[in-house]
This record gives structure tokens, C-alpha cells and sequence, in this order.
């Protein structure tokens, strides 16, 4: 299927943590102390940061369980037709064939900095832009308490993000809507963001950790002058995440 690039939706935006985060790295590269997990931090900075693939992974999951697109086994439909995998990308074998289908994504997830802000005021913290939480695990025959400590995020903390989503020339009569509908992409993406409030990102979400919330969300326009005369971007209409622009 050919294709022709149209134009780039820039979203950008804030994700405040409504509880502590923990998203986490490996323990043989990262220790500190008695920490049982520690979070994934910048290697050069030391500060903390959501990876894009984290943020991608959940929304898109989140979406599949929505549609019902997920099976009894735990495994997503291998239908490359479905939303998701238009969207989000697709590479595999589509149901009853041997032939090899691969779908670019049309959604590029940057990793997501903590703000100046949250460093300027979390610099003081126990760890370093982090805190310690302290849980137990109790056997459930001898009622024993097995204490772990957990590294995460606190809450409050904010990072930035940014989203692209490329969007392609409706003309080809051959492309699917899924590329050419910049209104369905967003309010695709703007559901995943709805669906993700109501969950968790990282580790623990069913513990208390891991709660989000989107805000001072902005659309930037990118059309073809723009990468090929170095024109300036333009405002696109943020209607879609109205309840996030606060």
C-alpha cells in the first residue's frame, strides 16, 4: 500500500503522579542499599524518567481490553484490521494466512523528563528524586511478615511528554482511514489517556502505586512546508482532550 505523508500532530503535555511511581530497572545495574527495586533513571542526569515504550505498551493494552481484542489465553487478536494494530503497529502473521504482514506505527512515544520544577523539589528527598516504600508480604500459613522496600517516584512528581502521530494524503483511495483521519487518531489516543487515568503506570498499580493524570495538553501541526521550507508549525484544535487542558 502506498502512502504519502501529509502532515505530523505534535502532542505535548504534562503526566502528574497522583501516587508514587515505579517503573523499574535492573537491580544488577542499579543498587542502593537494602532496596529490593530500584527505578529506571537517566544514566547521565540520575534523574528518574517514564520510558515511551512504558507509556506506549499500557495505553495500547488498555485499548486491545477495551475492543475486546484480547483472548481467554491472555494473547491479543492477530488481526492486523483491528484499531490497535493500525495504529500502534502490527508485524506478524495475520489470522489464517502464512503470509508476513508488518504495520509501521503511526504513534512515536518519546521518553518522558521529570520537569525542572519536580527536580528543583525533589532534590532534597532521601534518594535522590525518589523515596523508599516499605511493604510486607505475609505467609498466609504462618502469618509471618516478609518485609521488601521498593524505590519509586513520589507523588507529585510531574514529567513532560510528547507524542507524534503521523498522519497521511487521504487521496490514495487505497489507504484506510486509520491514516488519514487525524480527528480518529486523536480521540483514539485521547481514550488510551482516559483508560490509563483509571489504571496505573509501572509496578504495584494494584498496591497504590502508579496513579497518573494528564494535563496542559497542546496539538502542534507539522505539514509538508514545515520539513520542507522550514515553515512554522501550526495550533491544531484540541477539542478531543478538553478535560486535560487544565
Amino acid at each position: 500500500m502506498e502512502k504519502k505523508l501529509d502532515r505530523k500532530l505534535v502532542v505535548t503535555g504534562l503526566i502528574r503522579l497522583e501516587s508514587g511511581l515505579l517503573i523499574g530497572a535492573s537491580n544488577s545495574a542499579l543498587t542502593i542499599g537494602d532496596v529490593n527495586k530500584v527505578v529506571v533513571r537517566d544514566p547521565i542526569t540520575q534523574q528518574p524518567y517514564i520510558p515511551g515504550s512504558s507509556l506506549k505498551g499500557k495505553m495500547r493494552s488498555l485499548l486491545e481490553i477495551l475492543d475486546g481484542t484480547v483472548g481467554v489465553d491472555g494473547l491479543v487478536s492477530n488481526d492486523p484490521n483491528e484499531r490497535t494494530s493500525k495504529i500502534f503497529g502490527y508485524a506478524g502473521k495475520s489470522k489464517g494466512s502464512e503470509n508476513q504482514v508488518q504495520q509501521p506505527s503511526l504513534l512515536v512515544f518519546r521518553d518522558c523528563k521529570m520537569t525542572d520544577e519536580s527536580v528543583m523539589k525533589l532534590a532534597d528527598t532521601e534518594l535522590y528524586l525518589t523515596e523508599v516504600k516499605a511493604e510486607n508480604s505475609i505467609n498466609r500459613i504462618t502469618a509471618m511478615a516478609n518485609p521488601r522496600f521498593f524505590e519509586r517516584v513520589p507523588a507529585g512528581a510531574e514529567f513532560s511528554f510528547e507524542i507524534i502521530a503521523s498522519v497521511y494524503d487521504g487521496n490514495n483511495k487505497e489507504t484506510n482511514e486509520a491514516y488519514t483521519d487525524a480527528k480518529k487518531l486523536l480521540e483514539t489516543l485521547a481514550q488510551g489517556m482516559r483508560l490509563l487515568q483509571d489504571d496505573y503506570l509501572g509496578m504495584g498499580g494494584s498496591r497504590g502505586n502508579g496513579q497518573i493524570s494528564f494535563h496542559d495538553i497542546k496539538v502542534s501541526e507539522r505539514d509538508s512546508n514545515y520539513y520542507e521550507k522550514g515553515t512554522d508549525e501550526k495550533a491544531f484544535a484540541t477539542e478531543v482532550f478538553q478535560e486535560f487542558l487544565k
